[in-house]
């Protein structure tokens, strides 16, 4: 165990203690289901009895404001009316979600709009009074959702959390506000908001601590007293904090084209042997990816890897020591870095986009711009490094399908065998100047058309550096077992409860992407959905923590607390699978598995998932 581990332990433990013991809203635990919107409002009953059996007592939803207000001046409940009372009966809270912007109020936190929003909310908190203790307000404001909806800045964010804040406590006095939960935990963007007067406007921290990993324990008690420090440099270290969302998809992002950039990288230079190569991405769980997949693409190449997040590129770039710079294998590219990555370009660096669609979803977190301004931003920025995309839709020339071949400009350095039929995208040159090259590298001619699916465009007057381009929907995905995902849920349960956050609510429930714990239609269990129920059968609602998260020798955590009816209770597994259990674990009356099986008794060594054990 390292110093850092111990200090972020030692500072979870004393703030774990000096936290209040009584839960906002009285239950524990809670799931993310989108109940109030069409897709799943059918299937509400089905799933708030199969939330109530798994002891799950809140549910987290929108209250899209473009559904109670679907045209300006034209208001209708009936939907949540009939999810508020059906929730109410079968004995699940709900949690709603004040969001997002409506044609007429694009921007809700300008002077402009702003109005509007308060009329909005004030609305709902006056016809649900006293039925909903907490709201929340807004979602990932820190990122613009793929460029679905706007991203304010945290002073705009500010302004329209203020706004939300006055209506809520006029209308409700008793409510509590939480902050929009951020994606992930954005150190930056939260201090911002605080700055900007915003810690007055709000009584529950709230953060989406997506890890992507099952193994995920050192992370999350790292990113918690980082969060716990923060909050108190500013005054705020008594608030509650809550995970809005946190979960684990089954599918994960996979490389379809084997081969592919260090073939890119040889065309660039054939006899260099070290690249220093930056991937930046979003989302934590794809960088995660990344690091395992890009090492294994550029074997041979003595290349070192880093990988960023996109609200870190521009600091990272400035830094210096970069020479390719990877975007996600994904249509989204970060837009608000844009100036940086020209400049990068223009350097002499060398920018590799392999997703599809290069450059397709603008994704901003500085809110500089309208969702309207971002669908218009890419083609834009194409067109700033001189290129642009087509495909079958935009040209009836390109086939939906075909299989690319390398040029002779390629070919010698196609080291690989790779199958190129997967669905693919076509790039064109588009405003080059006097010394650039345009050079295809994988093409394919057909009905008198040249496809080319993989390009690099060699810049030769006021720009040094290269572009290389690759049509290929590099994110396919590759299956993950229902078993890691409930594995990874049961040891994220157990140490999130145990470093003090106050509320969890697991993303998704039907599993309508890959991140649900149960089944689409069906709503057949699966093992994530057993871990959580196992998980609140051992540790009730009404339980109290007795510590933070316990580490002995940086492998055994043995999270414990105190069950409603006084019994000492506890949870312990090995992060290698090789430690032992601690003396507080032993001799219990009762033990039970990851899933709730019983066991005779206490696994030695200990499994790398949690053991629950309830004493006599």
């Amino acid at each position: 165990m390292t110093n850092l581990d111990r200090k972020r332990i030692a500072i979870v433990a004393a703030v774990a203690w000096m936290s209040p013991f009584l839960c906002i809203g009285g239950d524990l635990y809670g799931v993310c289901a989108h109940l109030s919107r069409p897709g799943e409002f059918t299937t509400r009953i089905e799933e708030l009895t199969l939330m109530k059996e798994a002891g799950i007592g809140w549910c987290r939803t929108d209250f899209d404001w473009k559904y109670v207000e679907p045209k300006q001046g034209q208001w209708t409940f009936d939907h949540l009316d009939q999810l508020m009372a059906e929730a109410e009966r079968i004995g699940v809270q709900m949690l709603p979600i004040l969001d997002y912007e409506v044609p007429w109020a694009s921007r809700p936190w300008t002077d402009e709009d702003i109005g509007k929003w308060r009329d909005y909310v004030r609305r709902l908190v006056m016809r649900y009074k006293g039925r909903c203790p907490v709201w929340e307000v807004w979602n990932e404001q820190n990122v613009s959702l793929g460029g679905t909806h706007p991203s304010p800045s945290p002073k705009e964010y500010v302004v329209l959390l203020k706004a939300a804040y006055e209506e809520i406590k006029s209308a409700d006095p008793s409510a509590k506000v939480a902050i929009g939960g951020f994606s992930h935990v954005p150190f930056g963007y939260i201090e911002e908001v605080y700055k900007a007067g915003g810690g007055k406007c709000f009584d529950i921290m709230n953060v989406h601590p997506y890890q992507g990993s099952d193994r995920a324990e050192r992370a999350m008690v790292e990113e918690y007293g980082k969060l716990r420090e923060l909050m108190a440099r500013y005054g705020d270290s008594g608030k509650p904090i809550w995970a809005t969302e946190i979960g684990l998809r089954t599918n994960v992002p996979i490389i379809t084209v084997k081969g592919l950039l260090r073939a890119a990288l040889k065309n660039l230079d054939q006899a260099r042997r070290c690249w220093r190569v930056l991937y930046t991405d979003n989302r934590d769980d794809l960088l995660a990816t990344a690091r395992q997949l890009l090492p294994q693409e550029l074997k041979g190449m003595g290349s070192a890897l880093d990988t960023c997040r996109f609200e870190e590129l521009e600091t990272r770039l400035a830094a210096g020591g970069v020479d390719v710079l990877v975007f996600p294998f994904s249509e989204e590219y970060p837009a608000d870095a844009m100036d940086a990555v020209c400049k990068f370009v223009k350097d002499g660096g060398t920018l590799v986009d392999f997703g599809g669609m290069a450059m397709f979803k603008p994704v901003s977190w500085k809110g500089r711009a309208s969702a309207e301004e971002l669908q218009r931003r890419g083609q834009r920025d194409r067109r700033r490094l001189r290129f642009d995309t087509e495909f079958w839709h935009t040209n009836s020339r390109i086939p939906k399908k075909f299989v690319s071949s390398p040029t002779a400009a390629f070919r010698h350095q196609w080291g690989c065998d790779v199958d190129t039929k997967a669905e693919v995208r076509c790039f064109k040159a588009s405003g080059l100047e006097e010394g650039d090259e345009f050079l295809p590298l994988l093409s394919c001619e057909t009905d008198g058309y040249n496809c080319v699916s993989m390009a690099r465009i060699k810049y030769g007057g006021d720009i040094k550096g290269n572009v290389i381009l690759a049509g290929f929907f590099e994110r396919r995905f590759e299956p993950r077992t229902g078993e890691w995902q409930g594995k990874g849920c049961a040891r994220q349960l157990n140490i999130a409860y145990a470093l003090g956050y106050e509320k969890l609510f697991w993303y998704e429930f039907q599993q309508c992407s890959d991140y649900g714990i149960v089944r689409r239609k069906t709503f057949e269990p699966r093992p994530a959905y057993t871990a959580y129920k196992a998980f609140t059968t051992a540790r009730p609602s009404g339980s109290v923590r007795d510590s933070g998260a316990n580490w002995m020798d940086g492998d055994v955590c043995c999270p414990s607390w105190t069950r409603p009816d006084g019994r000492k209770a506890g949870a312990v597994w090995s992060c290698s699978g090789r430690g032992n259990a601690p003396a507080a674990a032993q001799g219990a009356a009762e033990y039970r598995d990851w899933l709730g099986r019983p066991l005779a008794g206490l696994p030695t060594p200990l499994p790398d998932t949690p053991v629950y054990y309830i004493g006599r």
